[in-house]
């Protein structure tokens, strides 16, 4: 089964809501485990030594595009854009020493967010929010691109 495949499957959904079916809770020990769980599910076809990489970050964008390309409900996607979301966070604690927080630990961003993790980025210079990134590209396009995001954040943790 193929990533359009995979989107197209046909369930009936409410679309105000998200549902986000995870194996864990969302907590920064786990986030390492949910990153993992989109590279066995969506990674396959991925040379190992690819993950975790900056370079592989243009390959979640592609499979971002693809959702947003079939039929299918932000609703439908919103546990693979969770789990992308953790892949790209992986990369910046890997590459770039960010740190995963939880929320209450994320101040005024993280009162004011839906989302559970955040990064904290080296030496205090910042938070970044790379699942709730991971949304905006799949609501807006091309414009938000988690391989520019990530360029971005790395380049004002400096």
């Amino acid at each position: 089964m193929g990533i359009l495949d995979f989107f197209k499957r046909k369930e009936k959904e409410p679309e105000e809501t998200c549902s986000i079916a995870l194996s864990c809770e969302p907590t920064p020990d786990n986030a390492v485990s949910m990153a993992q769980t989109f590279v066995d599910l969506w990674f396959k076809h991925i040379a190992e030594e690819s993950h975790y990489t900056v370079e592989s970050l243009s390959e979640v964008d592609v499979l971002i595009e693809e959702a947003r390309q079939s039929d299918s409900t932000r609703h439908k996607v919103s546990t693979f854009l969770f789990l992308a979301g953790c892949y790209v966070g992986e990369v910046l604690v890997r590459h770039y020493n960010f740190k995963w927080i939880e929320s209450s630990e994320a101040g005024i961003m993280g009162e004011m967010s839906q989302w559970p993790l955040f990064l904290e980025k080296p030496n205090d210079t910042g938070i970044s929010n790379p699942i709730g990134k991971a949304f905006k590209r799949y609501d807006n396009g091309e414009e938000d691109s988690l391989a520019f995001f990530v360029k971005v954040v790395t380049t004002q943790a400096k």
